[in-house]
């Protein structure tokens, strides 16, 4: 019954989407067509933008600057060519990250991918029910990608969709498990208007934070998230029992242009986290914002915004609403640098008791509301020969699942550089802290201290390609994760637990294919 109600939901969040967009093309096109037929054929002049938001001052002359794919940053999509570097556009008070823009494509694309990858973990967290211990857990796993970006008139589409399965063998192993990953996202300018449509899928054996995806690579998923800031993605950053789980979220920003300078953006979201294996919470969530942005300088922009969340649970009697303002940062060198910081109060109202997967730790029914606080702040910095890449979230999010809401710190970093033309190295990690809402009631109720979890990952990898289209890679990663009272990952349960793993990966990815 629940996998039904969760697949109707998913359904009906993919079909209205598809709806908003057909109508919205089918409205625009006569008119788009004739401005913007030649834009993405001929050489040299500029497709639309998929970075988002309304052209700002400095691009008066460009009102569809270039495209950069959302997907290519999480799908190792790159084109070795020299292009001309576009700035990026998207709100400050968006839903996705700054960028330091991306080079112009001029025409539809879309590329293939196959890896084949060989891995041994210790006490793996995917594939069955394995014990700790010495012995390690090999795998042989295929993972199959293809990536699609169209251009239409007005229309910048992306779609992208990831595959693949893992086979256990060796000690401890268990059951085979298969990974799943669609993200589609589609920008349309119009007018003074621009409309970003993003819907995200993922079927994980396991967290997806600090999820190598089947040994490929070290930069954690959390899906496709497509620059989706972390506040607005499914939090899955607590290691738990093996298992298949489904994290989906459904987006809607509009940007509107006011002046040269000021720009308000408007967004809603539906996330929904379930698990189809075990009995850990089944999490459903909306957020709504509203935020002022102005343009300071050419390269500094400020904004404030407000933000409306809640969290709903399937299997618990728990709800929590959140509402914060913030104000926020942002500083954009095109090819260079994008730094962005926001933060403010957060005001949580919340049902009693606070519960977890192990049960309630108050005794009777109230509600309360505290004040608590929220940031966000991400790095983007680019050099010729590499980048590092780093991001902050401090909220509270729906609980991964094991706590019914928790205050959430999210930190991840990603280090990489080219060595030659054909061979580059990078290095990754991130840190989670999730800690049960310790409310104090305005009834004198009495809670014990909140259950927190500790979460660290990192690794590395050096990555060779041969001819443009094959290519190997060859890394470690290791995750170790802490609470203050007894988990279950692997039997036996207990308070720590530590998993490292080690990957070879070959893999086969030609250049973009145009059409």
């Amino acid at each position: 019954m629940h996998t039904t109600r969760h697949i109707a939901r998913l359904s009906t969040t993919l079909c209205m989407l598809a709806v908003i967009v057909s109508g919205v093309q089918a409205q625009q096109q006569n008119q788009g067509q004739d401005s913007n037929q030649n834009q993405g054929q001929n050489q040299g002049q500029n497709p639309p933008q998929t970075q988002g938001g309304p052209t700002q001052p400095t691009q008066a002359t460009t009102p569809i600057p270039a495209y950069r794919s959302p997907l290519a940053s999480m799908s190792n999509v790159q084109d070795t060519s020299e292009q001309t570097m576009t700035p990026d556009t998207r709100a400050l008070s968006g839903a996705q990250y700054l960028s330091v823009g991306g080079p112009a494509y001029g025409h539809s694309y879309w590329q293939p991918r196959l890896d084949v990858a060989f891995s041994a973990y210790s006490s793996p967290v995917i594939g069955g029910t394995g014990t700790t211990g010495t012995d390690w857990t090999t795998y042989t796993s295929i993972l199959g990608e293809i990536d699609v970006h169209k251009i239409s008139g007005v229309s910048n589409l992306d779609l992208i969709y990831q595959g693949g399965g893992y086979l256990a063998t060796g000690a401890g192993s268990g059951s085979n498990s298969v990974t799943q990953q669609l993200g589609i996202a589609e920008v349309l300018k119009l007018h003074r208007w621009t409309l970003t449509l993003v819907d995200q899928l993922g079927y994980f054996p396991q967290a997806a934070f600090g999820y190598t995806g089947l040994g490929i690579g070290i930069v954690p998923t959390q899906g496709f998230n497509q620059g989706l800031q972390t506040g607005f993605v499914p939090n899955q950053s607590i290691l738990t029992v093996p298992g298949q789980r489904l994290a989906n979220i459904g987006l809607v920003e509009g940007d509107v242009l006011l002046t040269p300078r000021s720009t308000l953006s408007m967004i809603g979201s539906v996330g929904t986290l379930h698990y189809f294996d075990n009995n850990l919470n089944d999490t459903n969530a909306v957020a709504a914002s509203i935020g002022y942005n102005y343009q300071w300088t050419k390269e500094d922009t400020i904004a404030v915004y407000y933000t409306f969340g809640a969290f709903r649970y399937d299997n618990i009697n728990q709800s929590i609403n959140t509402n914060s303002v913030q104000l926020a940062y942002g500083r954009r060198v095109t090819g260079k640098l994008s730094f962005q910081v926001s933060g403010g109060p957060q005001w949580v109202k919340s049902t009693l008791p606070i519960t977890s997967s192990t049960g309630a730790i108050t005794t009777t029914t109230a509600q309360t509301t505290d004040l608590l606080w929220t940031a966000t702040a991400a790095v983007t910095y680019q050099v010729r020969r590499g980048s590092l890449v780093g991001t902050y979230y401090h909220g509270v999010t729906g609980g991964a699942g094991v706590l019914a809401g928790s205050v959430y710190n999210n930190a991840t970093g990603t280090w990489n550089r080219s060595l030659t033309r054909l061979t580059s190295v990078a290095v990754s990690g991130g840190y989670s802290r999730n800690t049960g809402i310790a409310i104090t009631p305005t009834t004198g109720i009495t809670t014990v201290p909140s259950q927190a979890y500790n979460y660290w990952f990192g690794g590395f990898n050096m990555a060779h390609t041969f001819n443009g289209a094959l290519g190997i890679t060859a890394g470690y990663q290791g995750q170790y994760q802490t609470s203050n009272a007894v988990f279950c990952v692997v039997a036996p349960c207990t308070t720590s637990y530590t998993v490292n793993q080690v990957f070879f990966d070959l893999s086969f990815h030609p250049r973009l294919i145009p059409f």
